[in-house]
């Protein structure tokens, strides 16, 4: 393929792109609200997930997977664990919260001495804005059926009407309509499932409270009952817990809300949200959670419930496979790092120290591709991802090294950019299949982000992305520069930023810049400071129009752009920035990620080190388009950096591409 031709497939490639990009937007997810009832129940059993669901051995469970809307369930609030107080507390301020700040074991919550005043104490010191007992606000009237429960309805000022009553063994459903008639929010909890034997027991009997309570719905025909898996197992680690929601005349479906934006999923903080939607009553501002929505689903219970344990399963695997991978990269990195630097004090590079380039810059997209197999199905499943990714990382190494563009300038480490950045742009445009559950991307049990790109994620793809341009631009009149980096740009941007695909925020305001610094050096231009001041203001603008456009969309379709601008009409806005600054300085200080941050900067410092450093060889051997790369990989990781939560991940993830890319480009140094 001659240079020409490859620039044409690119441009036509990215335009391809863009028009799927566009479908999707425009296609969207065919959800509907909850039907509208005069009441609604909530029933809360704690630890409850779908595991412990069997159309055998729990039938009204099943009955009413099968003919209400279901889902899986992240029961995070404020903490990394939930104790069965901490999940009643979060459900009732439809925001992240926590009943007390104590370890997962939850001994020291004494479910009889839930008391709303100790719990709106303790948020008083977080910083996700959450008030307690807002949805009893909210309500005209709650009847509580347990003491953990009333954590939901009232922050023990007497502001809510909360009427307390005590748990009976067995009620019929006739009667349990009559209960719940008097109030149109009732909240219910059964005692936490625990572990083994006495686990199967609990599950048994929450499973007949639930058939007494849809029994009851036909004696209630508008009343709507939502079962929530309120918290994690105390002495487990966290994982998906059960959501369904079921009223009389219902058709089957799945669930879904606007603070996932992926289908299946919804959080503890969308309980509260959906109890006002339902009843018809607006949401506080403090409530950060969103209404359920569903999707129209008919598979049967038993399809559905191996659906939602499959996930699962997959997000068990990968949280725990999570720090041991960090770790295995920070060696594989700095080892790297190391061996480059004696090799490179010999010469300008050999075979080996290229290829091992090539393979190191390989891994990143490797740990994408490798969900493509179900590795999490094995048993034991380490083995399987380790081989997984391996396996990925040597075919995506070997493409690069012994296609037809291993004779260009540069061939492979482009190569490798080029699979990288196209397969992370089609994964977000399908709906971020690969980045959910890998070593890079995102787990729904940690529930910071569900769909588009995450921090380290779009690190890879916009360094990946930087390097293509600059091979696309390499050697091109001005006027074709300027249109490789208006459409690439143009793409790059809209894949990472637009509402419903990569919707990335952070990420747009390092993106445009970038390109456009890139684009200057490219085509000739010098750099000054007010060029420099002009690109990233343009950044601001860009992503402060798609933020606007997203928040004029209807709530339950904005993503967390437009949901960010509504918080800042709002004034809760800063409560995000301040919690975003602390989770970096967290990540710093104590992620195994933030290793790399220092054995990145020095592997940078010292290519470039002095006048004959490798380094400046090669932008001098290949002026300007190197120098072109330079900027805009920069520009990429140090403002992505900046403005990211998370942002050292940005730093060390862009670093991790880049570094063993440019190490297997300096053999093309011209003395």
């Amino acid at each position: 393929m001659t240079r020409r031709n490859a620039t044409w497939a690119a441009l036509a490639a990215a335009v391809v792109v863009l028009l799927l990009a566009a479908v999707r937007i425009a296609d969207g997810a065919d959800t509907h609200p909850l039907p509208p009832a005069d009441r609604v129940v909530v029933l809360g059993v704690p630890g409850l997930t779908w595991d412990d669901i069997d159309t055998d051995e729990t039938p009204h469970l099943a009955a009413a997977t099968e003919h209400g809307q279901s889902g899986m369930l992240t029961a995070r609030g404020a903490g990394s664990f939930t104790c069965p107080l901490d999940g009643w507390t979060t459900l009732g301020a439809g925001n992240r919260a926590m009943y007390s700040d104590i370890d997962r074991s939850c001994d020291e919550q004494r479910t009889s001495a839930a008391d709303p005043r100790s719990a709106a104490d303790a948020n008083e010191d977080f910083k996700f804005g959450a008030e307690v007992g807002a949805l009893g606000r909210a309500v005209e009237c709650t009847t509580v059926y347990g003491t953990a429960a009333r954590l939901a309805a009232s922050d023990g000022s007497g502001e809510s009407d909360v009427r307390r009553r005590g748990m009976p063994s067995d009620v019929d459903p006739a009667t349990w309509a009559k209960r719940w008639s008097t109030c149109p929010l009732t909240l219910m909890t059964t005692p936490a499932l625990g572990h083994g034997d006495r686990r199967a027991v609990r599950v048994a009997e929450a499973d007949r409270l639930v058939g007494a309570l849809i029994g009851a719905l036909e004696h209630s025909s508008a009343t709507r009952l939502l079962i929530v898996g309120v918290s994690d197992t105390p002495g487990t680690a966290p994982t998906m817990n059960a959501a369904i929601a079921v009223g009389a005349g219902d058709e089957a479906g799945v669930l879904r809300s606007a603070s996932t934006g992926r289908t299946s999923y919804v959080q503890l903080i969308d309980v509260a949200p959906t109890v006002l939607d339902v009843l018809g009553i607006d949401q506080p501002t403090s409530m950060t959670g969103r209404a359920w929505q569903a999707t129209d689903d008919s598979a049967n219970a038993g399809d559905r419930i191996d659906e939602f344990r499959e996930a699962t399963a997959k997000a068990d695997a990968h949280r725990s496979i999570t720090a041991p991978s960090f770790w295995a990269w920070d060696v594989l990195v700095a080892g790297f790092c190391l061996f480059a630097v004696v090799l490179l004090r010999r010469g300008p590079g050999t075979s080996g120290l290229r290829l091992a380039g090539v393979a190191v810059g390989s891994a990143p997209v490797g740990t994408f591709l490798a969900n493509l197999v179900p590795w999490w199905r094995a048993d034991p499943y380490w083995p399987a991802y380790v081989l997984a990714v391996a396996g990925a990382t040597a075919v995506v190494a070997a493409v690069a090294w012994f296609g037809p563009w291993r004779r260009l300038p540069f061939g492979p480490p482009v190569a490798v950019a080029v699979v990288t950045v196209g397969t992370l742009a089609i994964d977000v445009v399908f709906g971020s299949v690969l980045q959910l559950d890998s070593t890079l991307g995102y787990n729904p049990i940690v529930a910071g982000r569900f769909v588009g790109f995450g921090n380290m994620p779009f690190a890879v793809y916009a360094v990946a992305g930087m390097i293509v341009m600059a091979a696309l631009m390499a050697g091109r009149a001005r006027r074709q520069v300027y249109v490789v980096g208006a459409v690439g740009g143009v793409t790059m941007v809209a894949i990472n930023g637009a509402p419903g695909v990569g919707s990335d925020f952070g990420g747009v305001l390092a993106l445009v810049p970038a390109v456009v610094l890139l684009t200057a050096v490219a085509a000739g231009h010098r750099l000054t400071w007010i060029g420099v001041a002009a690109a990233l203001v343009g950044g601001v603008v860009v992503v402060s129009v798609v933020a606007i456009l997203d928040h004029l969309r209807p709530e339950e379709a904005q993503t967390h752009l437009g949901r960010f601008v509504g918080q800042v009409l709002d004034g809760t806005a800063w409560q995000i920035v301040d919690r975003k600054l602390d989770a970096n300085l967290n990540l710093l200080l104590h992620s195994p990620v933030a290793i790399l941050v220092p054995v990145l900067l020095a592997m940078c410092w010292w290519l470039l080190r002095a006048s004959d450093a490798p380094g400046r060889l090669l932008a001098r051997s290949y002026s300007p388009i190197v120098a072109a790369t330079y900027v805009g990989v920069a520009t990429v990781a140090l403002v992505g950096t900046a403005i990211n939560d998370s942002g050292i991940a940005v730093l060390v993830a862009a670093g991790a591409v880049a570094v063993p890319l440019w190490v297997a480009s300096l053999d093309k140094v011209r003395k």
